[in-house]
């Protein structure tokens, strides 16, 4: 069995919910489960910022994933 944790890092989403969503399920796709680390803007710009910060702080909708 493979134990390897595979962390993944998410820079700047600028309130991009629809982008966000796309990279969550191929990062899901890849692995059965490991930590995403979102870096740098969550809002800003992009036409869902408040869209974003609800997804993220709901938080991984596995038990295998852990986000910071």
């Amino acid at each position: 069995m493979n134990s390897r944790r595979f962390t993944f890092a998410v820079g700047d989403i600028h309130g991009c919910l629809e982008q966000l969503e796309a990279l969550l399920a191929s990062i899901e796709s890849v692995v059965a489960g490991g930590r995403v680390v979102f870096l740098g803007d969550l809002v800003d710009r992009g036409p869902d910022s408040r869209g974003v910060v609800e997804r993220i702080m709901g938080g991984p909708r596995r038990a295998s994933w852990e986000w910071t």
